[in-house]
């Protein structure tokens, strides 16, 4: 019975874990996730193509805006814990400018 329940714990965590690094990776929420699926569907009903995520900059510097990490060993320093606060409002983000809403 352990066995199984932590089976389905990890399948959960795994999955919950996957989507929210996915989420990061393309610069998304999962409320603009679903704003650009809807997005996606009218403009293949028109035959248009599909618009572009409106934050992606890329996988690394997704990952970087999004954890704050620019230094030469980013990929080690994300999950460690800061002395020092958070740059930005993750609103305004500095390659892109200011974004409406």
């Amino acid at each position: 019975y352990v066995v199984i329940m932590a089976g389905a714990v990890f399948v959960a965590l795994a999955f919950l874990g996957g989507w929210q690094a996915y989420l990061v990776t393309v610069g998304n929420t999962t409320i603009d996730y679903y704003d650009h699926s809807d997005l996606v569907k009218a403009a293949k009903a028109r035959g248009v193509p599909a618009p572009k995520w409106a934050f992606d900059q890329g996988r690394v510097k997704n990952w970087q805006e999004a954890f704050d990490e620019h230094g030469k060993y980013w990929y080690v320093a994300w999950c460690l814990p800061r002395l020092r606060a958070h740059q930005g409002s993750g609103v305004y983000y500095a390659d892109l400018g200011p974004k409406a809403l």
